[in-house]
């Protein structure tokens, strides 16, 4: 570091000159504090401080902000509840479909048809109660399921629970099964010589049907 010179008197000094080498010597102080920063700035962080201190344009800042909420909105997709369950596979929502039907008539009969798929499964559920006009023509009369069957190695499979209600006379405990892959019935149950066998559901099996009876069957089987 060069030396400060100040003259051993004042007496003579003219004043301007006086002021003129104040001003030199703190500008060499200046600039010799200035490199003592920048050194030892540049020891301590290991960047340079040009390189350290980054500066940007607003339209860069502007770029930086738009690319940003670009990945964000991307990133966390939004989904209601039924998108998101349906997304993993998982619908579980109730809904009604409209059957045909073999050997029956409906006439003024009331329907309920509701059926959840909940990931392969489905579960059906299904009830007629008899108006007046309301038959069963011939034998073994059947609903269409809302969705189709696994096919793989078919042949007659049992659902789940069935009932057969005679107004006034109570219930008949039934079984529901898979006619073919596209539709389904019930079978009330007869006791033949002890054990339990399947019968065939007509206009009079297992009662005579009528105006308040309830047909209804619940089953669970495997989609296509």
């Amino acid at each position: 570091m060069g030396k400060i010179a100040f003259p051993r008197t004042m007496r003579n000094l003219d004043p301007g000159k006086l002021s003129s080498a104040l001003t030199e010597n703190m500008r060499y102080l200046e600039n010799i504090l200035n490199q003592t920063f920048n050194f030892d700035h540049d020891i301590l962080s290991n960047v340079g401080i040009d390189d350290h201190h980054v500066k940007y344009t607003d339209a860069e800042v502007d770029t930086i902000v738009a690319t940003h909420d670009a990945i964000t909105s991307a990133h966390h997709t939004k989904y209601t509840d039924a998108e998101a369950i349906a997304a993993v596979g998982l619908e579980g929502v109730w809904t009604t479909w409209v059957p045909t039907y073999n050997n029956f008539t409906i006439g003024a009969g009331t329907v309920v048809a509701r059926y959840v798929e909940i990931g392969d499964s489905v579960i059906a559920q299904f009830s007629l109660t008899f108006a007046g006009d309301t038959t069963i023509d011939g034998s073994s009369p059947d609903v269409s399921l809302p969705v189709t069957a696994n096919g793989s190695g078919f042949s007659v499979l049992p659902g789940t629970t069935a009932i057969a209600y005679e107004s006034g006379g109570g219930l008949r405990f039934c079984t529901s099964y898979l006619k073919s892959t596209t539709v389904a019935a019930i079978f009330p149950q007869a006791i033949v010589a002890g054990y339990l066998q399947a019968a065939t559901v007509s206009a009079t099996v297992p009662f005579t049907w009528g105006t308040g009876d309830v047909y209804a069957f619940t089953i669970i089987y495997e989609k296509a």
